[in-house]
């Protein structure tokens, strides 16, 4: 049985899933090594459930000779520093999502950032940035694995199933990532996160979308068809009239949600949004993010072809439905992610991690750690074509959706 000793930094939502995934890939003996947070308590409970060591620094991290892969699970304005320091110390990188962004370089104007700096710089200072990371990847000699989980999918790979036994062209897709809105505290500031829904949300059904028109360009001609152009509409529903006045609970420390369950009080970043992109074979994709949707996670995807379709339920999916009068009946029973009530009828994950497609993007990603020649379903190409995409997005809405090119140089 294969050995492969993973480095975690990060201890909170992500790394969280990410540490319970290691043991659920096959064939092989993944081992959390140990743990790096700079909130020492989250990485002592994670570290102690698995008898992993604690650093005290990410520089000791990186030094431990035992250590075959870093797994990056901390705010997106760390990722660019911490995955360059990674690919220096020749170990192999798990990058969560968005792998870089802008976060207020360059920028000396009024700030909060997200509502003064123009997003043509934020464009170019993300390109920037995505140049410097593939060049420490790419002169290291190390992978970069992209933690987009819904590349794996079971849905998505029952979809390339199809486009593999077919031969049809995907004519339009359309997916979304909606919920009642983030976990983290920091997501609000644009500063820290990159940006709002589209940066949160929506690259999930974007990076769908993108993974498959690769997939389908490399079976008709050998070469993925990328993304050309972009328009988009960007939009703070929370302001709405119908939150004024709304009585607001703080779930915990610096968020605050209404007495439904919707997070309000974004500082900068926007709360819905959608962009619509054109390959360059001409076909599209409409995609939406959205912070303020009750009722569970909203993820679907729906794909349009010449020979048929496809649709993919990602959550909720009717597996397994459940009712009963009373919230409190199930106990502490887990139903499903964000929901806000037990009571009723409810669509429980039966396993979430596997639905979600977690155990199958761990289980790539742990491959290509021990296989030389694999490189992984979701990388490099994949992580910058979403950063280009979702930022060129952003300067359209700037300009009242106008199209606007992605960079070709990604």
């Amino acid at each position: 049985m294969e050995r492969v000793n993973i480095g975690l930094v990060g201890a909170g939502f992500a790394g969280k899933f990410h540490s319970e995934c290691y043991g659920e890939v096959p064939g092989m003996d993944v081992h959390l090594q140990g743990v790096y947070s700079r909130t020492a308590e989250r990485a002592e409970e994670l570290a102690g459930k698995s008898g992993a060591k604690v650093y005290r620094s990410f520089e000791e991290l990186l030094m431990d000779p035992d250590i075959h892969a870093v797994d990056i699970c901390t705010p997106a304005n760390t990722h660019e520093p911490l995955t360059i320091a990674a690919a220096k110390a020749r170990k192999h990188v798990i990058v969560e999502k968005p792998l870089t962004g802008y976060f207020g370089e360059g920028w000396t104007g009024e700030k909060p950032i997200g509502l003064h700096c123009p997003r043509g710089l934020m464009l170019h200072e993300a390109m920037n940035s995505l140049y410097r990371i593939r060049e420490a990847v790419t002169r290291n000699g190390i992978k970069l694995m992209y933690a987009e989980n819904w590349v794996y999918l079971p849905g998505v790979a029952k979809a390339k199933e199809f486009l593999e036994s077919s031969g049809a062209a995907i004519t339009r897709m359309q997916g979304e990532e909606s919920h009642s809105g983030s976990h983290a505290a920091y997501y609000d500031k644009w500063e820290l996160s990159g940006g709002g829904s589209l940066m949160g949300k929506a690259v999930h059904p974007l990076g769908t979308a993108l993974t498959l028109k690769y997939h389908e360009g490399e079976l008709r001609n050998r070469r993925p068809i990328r993304p050309k152009s972009v328009s988009a509409t960007v939009k703070n529903l929370t302001e709405m009239e119908c939150f004024m006045g709304v009585p607001m609970v703080e779930k915990k420390p610096g968020i605050h949600v209404t007495h439904q369950g919707i997070r309000v009080g974004y500082h900068d970043v926007e709360d819905w949004g959608e962009m619509v992109i054109v390959f360059e074979d001409g076909s599209v994709a409409s995609i939406v993010g959205s912070e303020v949707v009750l009722g569970g996670v909203q993820n679907r995807f729906e794909i349009y072809m010449d020979k048929g379709r496809i649709n993919v339920n990602v959550n909720p999916v009717d597996a397994i439905e459940a009712y009963t009068p009373h919230d409190a009946n199930w106990g502490g029973a887990y139903i499903v992610e964000k929901i806000e009530t037990k009571a009723g009828w409810t669509r429980p994950s039966p396993n979430e991690e596997w639905m979600t497609g977690y155990q199958h993007e761990m289980r790539d990603f742990m491959r290509c750690v021990v296989e030389p020649e694999r490189q992984p379903v979701s990388g490099l190409m994949l992580a910058g074509d979403t950063v280009a995409t979702v930022y060129a997005a952003y300067s359209s809405a700037a300009h009242d959706g106008i199209r606007t090119e992605i960079p070709t140089k990604r």
